[in-house]
């Protein structure tokens, strides 16, 4: 089989548009109706040469916008990665005291998502952590001059009390 490899680097390679889990709305399938012109996700990083699954690289889905940068399993994300743009949160996924209000967080009424708002690249909230099957686990969601989680989570929400919240004021 002389020099062949398992694994190949791709830029841009254009993948069906994908919602992460316990995410929806930010988007459609179909950019358009009557034409079905699908959306497309896109991905660079290292896959499998022989079935083409994701391994490694920076996946950015068009339906949320989320940009995740780590190691893939099944296509799915999985293991120590990070979400570098655009977290998506389950409605009320942070609901504890004083947080519900918070005027950075914005809630789009025409989804069960909650949106983080940003006003520019260093008030971008981001994820860094564990991924299994997809979905975050466990790790530090960090959100600029508003709060910092770190401990597990189910279902992309803070779960357990083995989690710390962190406010700007202490």
């Amino acid at each position: 089989f002389g020099n062949s490899s398992s694994v190949r680097y791709v830029t841009n390679k254009e993948l069906p548009a994908h919602h992460p889990p316990n995410v929806f709305g930010g988007g459609s399938h179909f950019l358009d109706y009557d034409d079905c012109h699908e959306l497309k996700d896109v991905f660079t990083g290292i896959i499998d040469a022989f079935t083409g699954f994701l391994i490694s690289g920076t996946r950015k889905y068009i339906l949320t916008g989320e940009v995740y940068e780590g190691p893939f399993r099944n296509n799915l994300r999985h293991g120590n990665g990070a979400i570098v743009r655009n977290i998506y949160l389950p409605q009320n996924s942070i609901s504890t005291g004083s947080l519900s209000s918070l005027p950075n967080i914005n809630t789009n009424t025409n989804t069960n998502t909650t949106r983080m708002a940003r006003n520019h690249d260093a008030a971008i909230p981001k994820f860094y952590g564990t991924f299994h099957n997809d979905a975050p686990s466990h790790g530090t969601l960090v959100v600029p001059s508003l709060f910092t989680y770190q401990g597990p989570l189910q279902k992309s929400r803070p779960h357990g009390e083995n989690g710390t919240l962190i406010k700007p004021s202490g």
